[in-house]
């Protein structure tokens, strides 16, 4: 999902995939699934929604991948999985609570994440216009000279419960099969998120008036463990890792968020 082609590095695709295959074979190899992505970039179709990476692109990594989509238990087998952008998982998350009576009672919570490689969200941006606050941080106005921020981008079309709005107007995207539009969101997701952005931003959405929690970008360990998460949204805008070297985790139960930096080894 990482637009690597943003560097303009002289490997030839052929060759990025063959490293990429080797690296998520790896992962994979370690016992840890991975969903695949494509992008803007990648060698899928252009119009949204991208269909999913063909296994022979990835030969070593996805040989062995079989996970359900079905299969309520569908992670922990480490497989590698190609999947379209934009992106829709769910998973059912287990856990044992102990009881005052000291028996065991076992609860399941369904998760839904919904994501994409983030070119929506940079379109989306354009139309949107800034946001003038005040001093107390009170919106004033809105600027329609200004670009939104990549959060507000991603506000906007989670309250329009679209994931790409200004398709297929400034945005390619396929025709639409029987009426049915994929990019809708037909339910509410416990995470959104969208890749390639310039930084790292998030918030919470909870409730059914899209108030907003808006957390510090610098906040790694959120302290949510008292929160019902059953009607919140994580919002998260993923930094490009070829660019700022970050990769962010999500606890899928409390949806705290927490952000990875890998600096490269400066030794000789």
């Amino acid at each position: 999902m990482d637009n690597a082609a943003g560097n303009h590095s002289m490997r030839s695709p052929k060759e990025a995939l063959v490293d990429l295959d080797a690296f998520l074979g790896q992962v994979g190899a370690a016992g840890i699934p991975v969903d695949v992505i494509p992008g803007k970039y990648d060698p899928t179709n252009a119009n949204w929604p991208q269909r999913p990476l063909h296994k022979s692109l990835l030969p070593v990594s996805c040989r062995s991948s079989s996970r359900n989509r079905n299969n309520s238990n569908n992670g922990g087998n480490g497989t590698v999985l190609c999947t379209p952008n934009p992106y829709e998982a769910k998973l059912t998350l287990s856990s044992n609570n102990k009881s005052n009576n000291s028996n065991h009672s076992h609860q399941h919570q369904q998760i839904l994440m919904v994501g994409n490689d983030g070119a929506a969200l940079q379109d989306v941006r354009q139309v949107l216009g800034g946001k003038q606050q005040n001093n107390d941080d009170e919106i004033m106005a809105v600027d329609a000279t200004a670009t939104a921020t990549e959060l507000e981008a991603l506000k906007a079309t989670f309250s329009f419960s679209h994931t790409c709005p200004t398709s297929p107007d400034s945005l390619g995207a396929m025709p639409l099969v029987d009426g049915t539009d994929p990019n809708v969101l037909t339910e509410r997701p416990h995470l959104y998120f969208a890749g390639n952005c310039t930084q790292f931003a998030t918030c919470t959405v909870s409730g059914t008036n899209n108030d907003d929690n808006d957390m510090d970008n610098d906040m790694d360990d959120n302290d949510m463990d008292d929160t019902d998460t059953t009607n919140m949204t994580r919002l998260v805008c993923i930094p490009r890792f070829s660019q700022t070297g970050q990769a962010v985790l999500v606890h899928l139960q409390s949806l705290d968020c927490q952000v990875l930096e890998f600096k490269p080894n400066q030794e000789d």
